[in-house]
């Protein structure tokens, strides 16, 4: 199946506060990989390692919120019966890319035309019931607090029983009102990109939007990211 057939396009109102989704969308060579972070070997196996540790099987429906060139979507793909995977990012050009170049023949085989969304305001209407497992991995790092809530209420109705996880900056009370280092050379602020959190402005998000949020914290993110669970 041919790239433009996979992917199928929805708009919606432009609510941007990163510079990932203002960005234009013009890649060459491996640039499509540099663009998101950079990392694509080390990133892309801790996040496949991650949610297999987490009890991912085969079997198992997966979303992959912020998916982008597919760095831990050729992982999943490769690991996941067909079909299973799901993926959604505000930037076309990525994903194509990914389909383009990170994807072989056999790969290409397990995604159809439903199995991604292009929306900049978190549309998730894949035919299906239920995930069992969902992650965003350095995309709500970019996402002031209103757009993660309107992220995590749009999701909600997608998980009955299932996991969700995605990766934060998270501080203390003290750090919160102030620009913090973090571990790779980052900078982070409680008022622009890229974004940090106390767990309690986390779980509020979670509470307000229907969920419940778990802090399992450090999973050896080169750049000091926390990993909450969602449920």
């Amino acid at each position: 199946m041919g790239v433009s057939k996979i992917l199928r396009l929805f708009r919606g109102a432009k609510k941007h506060d990163s510079g990932y989704e203002t960005k234009p969308s013009g890649f060459s060579g491996d640039g499509h990989r540099a663009y998101i972070g950079g990392m694509w070997d080390e990133i892309g196996e801790l996040q496949f390692n991650f949610l297999v540790e987490q009890g991912l099987q085969p079997f198992h429906t997966v979303i992959d919120v912020g998916c982008g060139s597919l760095r831990g979507g050729v992982r999943f793909i490769d690991y996941l019966e067909p079909f299973k995977y799901f993926g959604t990012d505000i930037n076309r050009t990525l994903i194509d890319r990914g389909l383009e170049l990170e994807l072989d023949e056999d790969s290409r085989k397990k995604v159809g035309s439903d199995s991604f969304i292009v929306s900049d305001d978190f549309e998730f209407g894949f035919d299906v019931v239920g995930f069992d497992y969902g992650l965003a991995l350095s995309v709500f790092t970019h996402l002031s607090g209103p757009r993660i809530e309107q992220c995590l209420r749009n999701l909600r109705p997608k998980f009955a029983g299932g996991k969700f996880f995605a990766t934060f900056f998270i501080v203390n009370e003290e750090e919160c009102a102030g620009k913090v280092n973090q571990k790779g050379g980052v900078m982070t602020f409680p008022d622009q990109d890229p974004f940090h959190f106390t767990l309690a402005q986390v779980s509020d998000m979670a509470r307000n939007t229907g969920w419940e949020a778990d802090f399992i914290g450090d999973f050896d993110h080169p750049r000091n990211q926390k990993m909450m669970l969602f449920r």
